[in-house]
């Protein structure tokens, strides 16, 4: 009987096709650039690749995100790319898990699995960049308040 089940490099493929989004998502937060982004995603999956010990697809997504997120801190910045990053006002680290978590939508098992920290240190990691990142918001809105106020009456 003909084995019909698919081939490693076309279960790659289709695992490439799911995580891709997301995988050059992190990516163009991490760096601001969409040049660099793409050179990275594309360099992960590769990597990835190369190290892919079976088809699931919980087996590459982690890995992948890992990947990014460290070839992304050697990756140089152009002077000139302008920031993508959708958690403005916090430093990077901090809002790094924020958005696994909140913008990839990772478990906080997967999360904790990516970044190589226990799940309760990536939940005090999480609400203490929630804090600070509610207290930005609540900053920028007393600001508005403040240039939009008459004292005069």
């Amino acid at each position: 009987m003909p084995d019909f089940s698919p081939s490693p490099l076309s279960e790659f493929n289709r695992q490439v096709l799911l995580f891709q989004d997301e995988a050059f998502t992190l990516a163009c937060h991490l760096t601001g650039d969409e040049n660099a982004a793409a050179d990275i995603t594309q360099r992960a999956f590769l990597c990835v690749y190369q190290h892919q010990t079976s088809s699931n697809d919980a087996s590459i997504r982690l890995p992948l995100l890992r990947c990014i997120i460290h070839k992304s801190s050697h990756y140089p910045v152009p002077l000139n790319s302008k920031s993508v990053t959708l958690l403005e006002g916090l430093p990077e680290p901090e809002c790094l898990v924020p958005f696994l978590v909140d913008c990839l939508g990772l478990t906080y098992a997967d999360a904790s699995h990516v970044l190589h920290c226990s799940s309760r240190n990536l939940a005090v990691r999480l609400a203490q960049a929630r804090r600070k990142f509610a207290g930005c918001d609540r900053i920028k809105s007393r600001e508005l308040h403040d240039e939009n106020s008459n004292p005069g009456g």
